[in-house]
């Protein structure tokens, strides 16, 4: 039940320039306990005196950061790209 509230509540919001923000609202809660959902992806990933850690988040980015710099790459490259073809349409 708290992993399918985390996994639905999750969500992206556009920060400023080119910054995403992937998480909780803080006033989103669990609806048995009304503990707040970041806190659970809290516990979850780190753990707490009783429960063991079952990381997701830091698993998911170890795995993503070898590709984020060409993914990057090839946004800023399409953003540039697109900006020359609306300047040559003027």
């Amino acid at each position: 039940e708290a992993t399918s509230q985390l996994k639905d509540t999750l969500s992206v919001r556009k920060g400023t320039g080119m910054v995403l923000t992937i998480g909780w609202k803080r006033t989103e809660r669990h609806e048995g306990s009304k503990i707040p959902i970041y806190k659970i992806a809290r516990y979850l990933e780190y753990g707490t005196r009783t429960i063991p850690p079952r990381p997701l988040f830091r698993v998911v980015y170890s795995h993503m950061e070898k590709s984020l710099d060409k993914y990057y790459e090839e946004f800023l490259d399409s953003v540039n790209n697109n900006n020359k073809r609306k300047k040559r349409g003027k």
